[in-house]
C-alpha cells in the first residue's frame, strides 16, 4: 500500500512540476491522477498541524481566500486548493503539490475549499480542526436544488473531531454538527455525539430595513414540530432571526457579532467572547461582511490574537475575480461575481447595486458556463431570482448578454423593467460597446464565476471607451 501511495505522489507531483512549467495553474488534474493510482490517497497524504475547511453555498470561496491571505500576511506557509478545484481531486492536488517527496506536509496551514456534495468523499479521510460552512441556499436545481439534502450529506460526513463555525442566521446550516447526526433536529438522526460549534452572525445594522420581499425562503417550517416559524428580522430569503412559537425552536445566539459598520471609515464593529473588537471593513455588502464575519470567527477559533486580525485585515482585500472596482475619470467601474444559475446569489447583487447611489448601467452576463456549451436547457432559477429589485429609477440601462440573453430579458420584462431601458446581445464580449456613457455615475460588469476572463475582456473594452472620452473631451477644453 505505501508503494502504490509513493508511485501515486510521485507522479502526481510530476504531473504538476510539468502544468508549472507550461504555466498551466489551476487543475485537479495531479489530484486525479492521484487518486485514480491510490484511491486511499487522501488518508495517506502528511497534513499541516491545522486543517480549515470551508463549505456552503454561497460565500466559500471568499472565505477561504480570505483566511489563506490573513495567514500569508502573518507569514505562514499555506497549502490551499485556492487555484483549483474544490472537489477530492482538487483537494488533493492542493496537498500533494505542499508536500515533500516522502509525503510529509511542509505547511503550517491547510486551507481547503470544500464542494458540498463532496463532502463524504473528504472529511473520512482528511482530519479537519475546523470546518465553516457559510450558509445553506437551493443552488443550481441540477446539483444542490435541494438545501436541506445538501445539509444532510455535510452533516452525515462531519468529521467528529472538527469545531464547527456556523453562520447563527441560517436556521439550515446552523443545525449541521448537532448530537445525534443527520437530521437530528428533526428526531430522525442516528446516535452520535455532537460537534463543537461556534456561531457568527450580523446585527441589524442602522438604518438597515427588513427585506420581506425575496422570491424564496428555503426553510419557513419548525424543523421540529412543522410549525410554521416567527421571523423577528428578515435580511434576505431566511436569513435573519426565527423562532417557533409552538416548540421554542429558536435561531441560535451570535459568538461572533458584527454590531456596526462605518462605511466612511471602512471600519466592522464586533462583538467577541473576549470582548468588542474594530476591524478594517473589506466590503460593505452584507453578504461580505458575513464572509468577512465568517473568516474573522474561523481565525479565532484557530488561535490567531486580535492583533494578529487587525494588521492582516488591515493589509488585505478580496479577491480581484469576485469584486474589482476603480475609478475612470467621473464614472466608477466595477466588476462584480453574480453566480450563474444561483438564484440567491445574484439576488443579493442585484439588491446591493440597487442600493448603490447614482445612475447606473449594468452589464448582466449572466450565463454559465454550461449555458455558453449549450449543454443546459434549466432556466426555472431565473424565476426564483428577484429580478424585481433591478427594476429601480437609478438603473438607467442594462445591457444583457449571452446565450440566454432574450430568458434574461423575459424574465425582466416580467419584473417590471421598461424596455427602453434594455438591450441585447448573444455575445457577451459586445456587451461593452453598447452600453451608453452618458449621464451615468457607475457601470456595474456582473459575470458568472466560469466567466472571469470575458468580464475584463468587457472592463478592458470599457476602459478604453471612458478613456477616449476623456480625451475627447480635454481636447475639446
Amino acid at each position: 500500500m505505501r508503494i502504490r501511495f509513493m508511485l501515486a505522489l510521485w507522479l502526481a507531483k510530476a504531473c504538476a512540476c510539468t502544468l508549472r512549467l507550461l504555466k498551466r495553474g489551476g487543475t485537479q488534474l495531479p489530484g486525479r491522477i492521484a487518486l485514480a493510482l491510490c484511491p486511499a490517497f487522501l488518508s495517506q497524504i502528511g497534513l499541516p498541524p491545522l486543517v480549515i475547511a470551508v463549505t456552503g453555498t454561497n460565500g466559500k470561496t471568499t472565505v477561504a481566500n480570505i483566511v489563506v491571505d490573513v495567514y500569508e500576511h502573518l507569514g505562514f506557509r499555506v497549502a490551499s486548493n485556492r487555484q483549483g478545484s474544490n472537489l477530492n481531486a482538487g483537494v488533493a492536488a492542493a496537498l500533494l503539490t505542499d508536500a515533500g517527496l516522502g509525503g510529509q506536509a511542509r505547511a503550517q496551514v491547510a486551507v481547503l475549499e470544500i464542494d458540498e456534495r463532496s463532502s463524504r468523499l473528504i472529511y473520512p479521510f482528511v482530519a479537519v480542526d475546523i470546518l465553516v460552512c457559510t450558509n445553506l441556499f437551493r443552488d443550481s436545481v441540477g446539483r444542490n436544488g435541494h438545501a436541506e439534502y445538501i445539509a444532510f450529506l455535510i452533516d452525515s460526513a462531519l468529521p467528529l473531531q472538527a469545531r464547527l463555525v456556523l453562520n447563527a442566521d441560517d436556521l439550515i446550516s446552523a443545525q449541521l454538527g448537532l448530537p445525534g447526526g443527520a437530521g437530528a433536529a428533526q428526531g430522525t438522526g442516528t446516535a452520535r455525539a455532537g460537534n463543537e460549534r461556534r456561531f457568527y452572525g450580523v446585527a441589524p445594522l442602522p438604518g438597515e430595513v427588513q427585506r420581506t420581499d425575496s422570491l424564496s425562503r428555503d426553510i419557513a417550517i419548525c424543523p421540529v414540530c412543522s410549525t410554521a416559524l416567527h421571523y423577528s428580522f428578515v435580511r434576505y430569503h431566511h436569513i435573519g432571526r426565527a423562532v417557533c412559537p409552538n416548540c421554542g425552536f429558536h435561531s441560535p445566539e451570535a459568538d461572533y457579532l458584527a454590531t456596526g459598520i462605518d462605511p466612511l471609515a471602512a471600519t466592522l464593529s464586533v462583538q467577541m467572547p473576549a470582548g468588542p473588537a474594530t476591524f478594517r471593513l473589506l466590503n460593505d455588502s452584507v453578504f461580505n461582511i458575513y464572509n468577512q464575519m465568517a473568516a474573522l470567527a474561523a481565525l479565532r477559533e484557530a488561535g490567531l490574537d486580535v492583533e494578529q486580525l487587525t494588521s492582516a485585515f488591515s493589509a488585505i482585500k478580496l479577491t480581484e475575480s469576485r469584486y474589482h472596482a476603480e475609478e475612470c475619470g467621473s464614472v466608477r467601474l466595477v466588476m462584480q461575481l453574480a453566480k450563474g444559475q444561483n438564484a440567491i446569489a445574484c439576488s443579493r447583487a442585484f439588491d446591493y447595486i440597487a442600493q448603490q447611489p447614482g445612475r447606473k448601467a449594468l452589464v448582466l452576463n449572466l450565463d454559465d458556463h454550461f449555458d455558453a456549451q449549450g449543454g443546459s436547457e434549466n432556466i426555472t432559477w431565473l424565476y426564483d431570482c428577484d429580478y424585481e429589485y433591478l427594476n429601480d429609477p437609478h438603473i438607467a440601462q442594462l445591457v444583457i448578454g449571452g446565450v440566454r440573453s432574450h430568458d434574461h430579458y423575459l424574465r425582466l420584462r416580467i419584473a417590471g423593467v421598461p424596455p427602453e431601458r434594455m438591450v441585447r446581445t448573444r455575445h457577451e464580449r459586445d456587451t461593452a460597446d453598447l452600453v451608453d456613457l452618458e449621464n451615468i455615475d457607475a457601470v456595474y460588469i456582473l459575470y458568472d464565476v466560469y466567466t472571469v476572463d470575458t468580464a475584463k475582456a468587457v472592463r478592458s473594452r470599457l476602459q478604453a471607451r471612458l478613456q477616449a472620452r476623456l480625451t475627447e473631451r480635454g481636447g475639446a477644453q
